[in-house]
């Protein structure tokens, strides 16, 4: 079993604007050749998304503090490392900075 990982990026843009671009983003994406649909509940505060993967689905949460979002992973699938979620978050908001160093080690 696997534990939660956490990831803080600071926002670069309007809270709304980003969260309906990572829901639609997140309900029409694309697996491969394939649209597959993933999950998105929430607003500019908080919410819950599952993303299909090839292998599985990857899911959290996030949290908005004023221009700082906090990302918790809380499942993916064994073969999906971590370090190519938090890869594909930045590359898929495209707003964001790492405001600190990710660490490989689970958070305490």
């Amino acid at each position: 079993m696997h534990e939660d990982r956490h990831i803080r990026r600071q926002l670069h843009g309007p809270a709304e604007g980003i969260v309906k671009a990572a829901a639609d983003a997140i309900r029409t994406h694309r697996v491969g050749d394939l649209v597959a649909t993933g999950t998105f509940e929430g607003d500019v505060r908080a919410g819950v998304f599952t993303v299909p993967t090839l292998v599985g689905d990857v899911g959290g949460s996030y949290r908005i503090d004023g221009s700082t979002v906090h990302i918790t992973i809380s499942h993916k699938p064994l073969l999906v490392p971590y370090a190519s979620i938090i890869e594909a978050i930045d590359r898929f908001l495209g707003v964001v900075v790492p405001t600190t160093r990710e660490s490989t080690q689970p958070k305490p």
